[in-house]
């Protein structure tokens, strides 16, 4: 049910050649209510980008603190408190975020095919290569068929216990989610 909204995002940014707030002044010139359309998309981009860039620099300031083997002594309960603390300086936080926007931004400054089509290239084989790092540490621990069996075995029953209607809704709110639609961020 995604796919359809996703197509379409993609097609309204290739065939505009413009921002999701100007695409429709583009391609629909005479019915100018559709411009509206982009400001939301607009205010929607900038919402999800507060939410990315601090989740990013928690992940800059994870990768950080375990380069530096702050986590090695540590158990589950440790690294949460850990992350609690964290959550609880404002100045960290604010820190980090502002490390990944300017990062964020260097890459996009440097253009789409200099910056944005080369950083991608690289982060998505440095992506693979942890899938498959992690997919191979994962079958090989101890209890893994059980976890294989949940993962890759459906139990159909489950998709009713709650309502078909709440599980289907819960399934299009993570597509939507997990895709960024509605907000034209894929256009």
């Amino acid at each position: 049910l995604a796919l359809p909204i996703m197509v379409m995002e993609f097609t309204v940014g290739r065939g505009s050649k413009q921002s999701m707030s100007r695409s429709f002044l583009v391609l629909c010139p005479k019915n100018k209510i559709w411009s509206l359309w982009g400001y939301v998309a607009w205010a929607g981009n900038y919402i999800l980008m507060m939410f990315y860039t601090t989740v990013t620099g928690w992940m800059l300031a994870y990768t950080y603190y375990s380069a530096l083997g702050t986590f090695e002594a540590m158990d589950a309960n440790a690294v949460g408190n850990f992350f609690g603390g964290f959550l609880e300086s404002p100045s960290q936080m604010v820190g980090w975020m502002t490390l990944a926007v300017i990062i964020g931004t260097a890459v996009c400054f440097s253009g789409l095919r200099s910056g944005v089509e080369r950083i991608t290239k690289i982060m998505m084989c440095g992506l693979l290569i942890i899938m498959i790092a992690l997919a191979v540490r994962s079958v090989t621990l101890e209890g893994a068929e059980k976890g294989l069996e949940f993962y890759l075995k459906p139990d159909f029953s489950k998709l009713t216990s709650s309502g078909l209607g709440t599980t289907l809704y819960a399934a299009l709110g993570q597509a939507f989610f997990t895709l960024s639609l509605g907000i034209g961020s894929m256009a």
